[in-house]
């Protein structure tokens, strides 16, 4: 979870003129900042708690790809189109992550994956989203399905929703669900983000007190 205290804001943001007050309007621009912010975190806590695939981004992507899937290595690998958009360069909105299931040479699965943190989500955003995940292309790798995660929801119905229920139950995934795919520990990730709510929470108070001297 992103933290406010980490968070500058904005000096001018229009939050001032609401509430006529510069100091409350800084501290609300920066708890917006924040809010955008999380969805990074997210993955971040993700790629951290997932085996990765190592990619050195100087050299031929496609090469590396090639000899990872060519290798004798096995397991759930994450791998972040993130690090590698400027290489590639992709442009525009993009998965997050291809997963491979790699048990062994013979037998692999590739899965494209889109993660939010929640399924508020816009729609002209939702339909970006499933436009960018449909047209998605990667040499070497054939996608045995498209994955679409909301990290908080508590039920792939709640997933499907959230997507305007424009792609299949069987393509929604909780965060438990991801977590179960990539074998990583969710409650581990769950707890790191609740410590950050709470310190989110405490910083928030303390600087409204201070703000009106309370």
């Amino acid at each position: 979870m992103a933290l406010i205290k980490n968070s500058k804001g904005k000096e001018n943001s229009g939050y001032v003129h609401i509430f006529g007050n510069e100091k409350l309007g800084r501290l609300i621009s920066r708890v917006h900042s924040v809010s955008n912010k999380n969805g990074q975190e997210l993955k971040n806590l993700i790629k951290k708690y997932s085996k990765q695939i190592l990619i050195d981004k100087k050299k031929d992507i496609d090469k590396q790809i090639k000899e990872f899937l060519n290798s004798r290595q096995s397991g759930i690998y994450l791998l972040s189109v993130g690090d590698i958009k400027h290489r590639k360069k992709l442009k525009g909105m993009q998965p997050d992550f291809i997963i491979f299931n790699k048990i062994n040479n013979k037998n692999l699965k590739c899965y494209l994956l889109k993660v939010t943190d929640s399924y508020r989500i816009s729609k002209p955003y939702t339909t970006t989203i499933i436009d960018s995940m449909e047209k998605f292309k990667f040499k070497h790798i054939n996608f045995h399905y498209k994955y679409y995660c909301c990290f908080n929801e508590s039920t792939k119905n709640q997933v499907r929703k959230g997507f305007g229920n424009k792609i299949r139950e069987n393509q929604c995934l909780t965060g438990k669900d991801l977590c179960k795919l990539l074998k990583i520990n969710y409650q581990e990730i769950k707890k790191i983000r609740q410590k950050d709510q709470k310190d989110n929470l405490n910083y928030f108070v303390q600087e409204l007190k201070s703000i009106f001297k309370l």
